[in-house]
C-alpha cells in the first residue's frame, strides 16, 4: 500500500478521542503523489487527471466510522472519478453515498442522468450503478451508508435515483453533514454511538420523509450486525489476525458489542475457532479436493500450528482430520451419508 494512515493533526487527540484515518498525498515525494492516490481510490474510483496536473497533486481524505456508515472529509484537485456497472461484484462496495460539495462543484454522469451540484447541495449515488464525477478543485464530505441500514431507503433511491435532492430537509441534511467533520475531533469514543444514532435519525427523517421513517430496531440492528460479522469472519477466516480488535476495525461494531453478540457460544474467539472447524471438516469431506494436502487445508482456515490443529481437530470431532477424510472418502464411494459429527470443544 503506498498511501499512509495516521490520526488527524489538526488538535492534540486525547486517548479518549474520537480516532481518524488520515490519507494524504503531501506525505510523498511530488512526482509520486498521483500514483499515490491512484492506487488509494482504486477500491472504489479509477482517478483520471491530466498529465500536465499530475506532478505535485495534492489531495487529502480523513476518514470516520460511524457505527456501519464512513463519514469522509476531502480535499481534491480537478479530476475525474469513474466507476464501471458491475464494480460492486469486484470490491464487494454496493452502498449508497450522500456527498455534500464545501467548495467546487461536481458534475456527475450516472445511466442517463446528467446532473451538478455546487457548495451546500446534498447528492445521493449508488456504488453499484456505473457513474463518472468530474470535479473542480474541491472540498467535499462523503457518507457511505449500508443499503440495510434503513427499511425503505433504498426504494428512496429507486425513486429520486441517483443526483440532488431538493427540499429543506434535505438541506439541512447536507448542513450536518458538512458540520460533522469539525465536530467529531471534539468528540470522544464513547459520545460516537449516539453521534452515529443522530446521524441515522437524520437521514431517516431528511430521505423517507414523514410518513413514520422507521429506524433500525435493537433486534434488527443486532441481526444485522451479526450477519455483517459472519461475512467478515468468513472473508478473512485464513488469517492469523482475525482478532476481536479487527473485526471491529473491518465492521465498526464496538467491541463491548461485538462480546455481547457472541457471549452465548462461548465467546467471539470460540466463534470464529468453530468456523475454521467447520470449514475444514467441510473441506475434508469433499471427495473433489481430496488431492490437496491436509496441512495445507488446515492453513487456508486459519490453523498455521499443525500439532496445534491436530489436537484442537480430534477434541471436536473425536477424530484425527485423516481419519475423517478416510472415513469420508469410503462414504462417498458406497454412497454412504456420512453423519455430521460436531462436538464442541470443551
Amino acid at each position: 500500500m503506498v498511501a499512509r494512515a495516521k490520526p488527524a493533526a489538526s488538535m492534540p487527540i486525547a486517548s479518549s478521542a474520537v480516532r481518524s484515518r488520515v490519507v494524504t498525498t503531501d506525505d510523498f515525494d511530488p512526482p509520486i503523489r498521483y500514483e499515490a492516490w491512484r492506487e488509494q481510490m482504486l477500491g472504489i474510483n479509477e482517478v483520471i487527471v491530466d498529465p500536465g496536473c499530475r506532478p505535485g497533486f495534492s489531495a487529502r481524505v480523513e476518514h470516520w466510522q460511524l457505527g456501519r456508515m464512513q463519514l469522509s472529509d476531502k480535499r481534491t484537485p480537478a479530476m475525474r472519478l469513474v466507476r464501471r456497472q458491475g464494480d460492486a461484484s469486484r470490491d464487494g462496495h454496493d452502498e449508497l453515498v450522500l456527498r455534500v460539495t464545501r467548495r467546487g462543484v461536481g458534475s456527475s454522469a450516472a445511466g442517463d442522468r446528467r446532473f451538478s451540484a455546487g457548495p451546500g447541495e446534498l447528492v445521493i449515488e449508488s456504488l453499484t450503478e456505473g457513474y463518472e464525477d468530474i470535479w473542480t478543485e474541491a472540498e467535499w464530505v462523503t457518507l457511505k451508508v449500508p443499503r440495510d441500514l434503513f427499511p425503505g431507503l433504498e426504494e428512496t433511491f429507486a425513486t429520486i435515483g441517483p443526483g440532488p435532492v431538493a427540499g429543506t430537509a434535505a438541506r439541512l441534511l447536507a448542513d450536518y453533514l458538512l458540520a460533522l467533520p469539525a465536530r467529531l475531533p471534539l468528540a470522544t469514543e464513547a459520545e460516537l454511538p449516539m453521534i452515529a444514532g443522530m446521524t441515522r435519525s437524520m437521514i431517516a427523517h431528511s430521505l423517507l420523509g414523514t410518513q413514520g421513517p422507521r429506524l433500525m430496531s435493537p433486534c434488527d440492528f443486532e441481526s444485522v450486525a451479526r450477519a455483517q460479522v459472519g461475512r467478515v469472519i468468513d472473508q478473512h477466516v485464513g488469517s492469523a489476525c482475525l482478532t476481536p480488535r479487527r473485526i471491529c476495525d473491518l465492521t465498526g461494531i464496538s467491541r463491548s458489542s461485538l462480546y455481547r453478540m457472541f457471549e452465548g457460544v462461548g465467546g467471539v474467539a470460540n466463534h470464529i475457532q468453530q468456523r475454521r472447524l467447520q470449514l475444514v471438516h467441510a473441506a475434508l469431506c469433499d471427495p473433489a479436493r481430496a488431492h490437496e494436502r491436509i496441512s495445507t487445508i488446515a492453513e487456508r482456515f486459519g490453523f498455521h500450528c499443525t500439532s496445534s490443529f491436530n489436537r484442537t481437530f480430534r477434541r471436536a470431532y473425536g477424530m484425527t482430520p485423516g481419519e475423517l477424510r478416510a472415513l469420508a472418502l469410503g462414504a462417498s464411494r458406497t454412497g454412504v451419508v456420512l453423519p455430521a459429527i460436531n462436538r464442541q470443544a470443551s
